[in-house]
Parts: C-alpha cells; sequence; structure tokens
C-alpha cells in the first residue's frame, strides 16, 4: 500500500497516518486535539470509523498541519500545538482546535507564513 500524503488523505485513517508521518504527531496530540480518547484514534487509525463531529476537528488539524509545515520544521509541531502560544493567550494550539476555534490557529499560521506577524 502506498503511502498518502496529509494534502491527498480523505479518509480518517490516512490523515491520522499522514500526520503522524509528515508532521511527527503522535496519537495523545491527534486525540488531545480532537477532543477524543486515545482509544477513539487508535480505532480511527485503524477501522477508519469516527463520527463526524470528531472528523470535522481532524480535517482541522489536518489544515493546520499543512499550515505548519510551511513555517515550522516538522520535528518541531508537535511541540508547537501541545505548549502554550503568546500569540494564542499562551494557550496550546491543540485546544483551540479542540474547542472549535481552528480559525484563529488557521490565521496565526497564514500570519507567520505571510510575514506579517513580528
Amino acid at each position: 500500500m502506498a503511502d498518502i500524503k496529509l494534502a491527498d488523505a480523505k479518509e480518517a485513517k490516512d490523515i491520522i497516518g499522514a500526520m503522524r508521518a509528515e508532521c511527527h504527531l503522535s496519537l495523545r496530540t491527534i486525540a488531545r486535539s480532537t477532543g477524543v480518547s486515545l482509544r477513539r484514534i487508535r480505532l480511527a487509525a485503524r477501522y477508519n470509523t469516527i463520527d463526524d463531529a470528531v472528523k470535522a476537528r481532524l480535517l482541522d488539524l489536518q489544515v493546520v498541519c499543512l499550515l505548519a509545515l510551511q513555517e515550522i520544521k516538522p520535528y518541531f509541531i508537535l511541540t508547537w500545538l501541545e505548549n502554550g502560544v503568546p500569540a494564542l493567550g499562551g494557550n496550546a494550539p491543540a485546544d483551540y482546535i479542540r474547542d472549535g476555534k481552528a480559525k484563529e490557529v488557521e490565521e496565526l499560521l497564514r500570519e507567520l507564513i505571510g510575514g506579517s506577524f513580528s
């Protein structure tokens, strides 16, 4: 089976696999960002079983990872997602995504990419 690139992934198990490979994310970070248990993410990674609400957050995390890859070294993305970011009021981007505020994280990354953030 060929590896699917993050940008091309559509199914939950492919998105999870690609985020682990390209962004060095742990299943624990993916679970935290989507607001579900580690067990549910493991099941989704293996059997592609995930409900629509969790899949929406997973897709948000996919977009954030794709943007982060443009500005952050892949092996630092996990650290960036898990730790407080001053521009997000000291909150972790993973928590913003979990709470349905992924657009704010995306906007921050777009500002970093565009060079308008100093």
